[in-house]
């Protein structure tokens, strides 16, 4: 909200349709039937993105972000839910265990994040999607979208494990990890 209030004091002004990114994420504003402008963000419940008016979501990702890059101490990089990652098919059919891994992206479309089932690395067997496409059979990998590349992640039914900048850290010994782990919204069962 900061990053609007500051466009709106500095006089930019917004129109129907313009979209804000924040984070990973992205906000619409969408004018209601009084001409006002109202604030939505992406429901999480379908593809492509269905627009429902708020911005709880968003925030709380953006927080949860941010807090993971403090707990292992790097600043954050985002990605954009509209970037794309290199995910195996099989992920985008089921959820279970997986890993996830990030290099260099271009700036552009892709985001740098690779998406695999634990064990499994089958290059003939990957695809392009959305992140958001990603997140919404596997909500639990958004709260890594902040951190930056030579990130990798290992997200087990019992286990988290991230390691960057040199440092790991894990759900048995970072409480936060923790509570990803047993989040309802970022849990092996979200």
């Amino acid at each position: 909200m900061e990053h609007l209030e500051g466009c709106i004091k500095r006089g930019e002004h917004f129109n129907d349709g313009n979209t804000v990114d924040m984070g990973w994420g992205r906000l619409k504003l969408i004018a209601n039937k009084n001409g006002s402008l109202v604030v939505h963000e992406p429901s999480f419940s379908e593809f492509p993105i269905r627009w429902v008016p708020g911005a709880n979501r968003t925030f709380s990702q953006l927080m949860v972000q941010r807090q993971l890059c403090a707990e292992i101490g790097v600043e954050p990089d985002f990605c954009s839910l509209m970037q794309a990652g290199l995910v195996s098919k099989v992920m985008l059919q089921r959820s279970g265990d997986f890993q996830m891994d990030r290099y260099t992206g271009d700036g552009k479309a892709n985001s740098g994040w690779t998406f695999y089932e634990m064990g499994k690395v089958d290059a003939s067997e990957v695809a392009w999607a959305s992140l958001f496409q990603i997140c919404l059979t596997y909500p639990q990998v958004a709260p890594f979208f902040g951190l930056p590349s030579e990130s990798h992640i290992v997200y087990r039914r019992d286990l988290i494990e991230v390691s960057c900048a040199g440092r790991l850290i894990d759900s048995n010994s970072n409480e936060f990890l923790r509570s990803l782990l047993l989040s309802k919204n970022y849990g092996p069962t979200a």
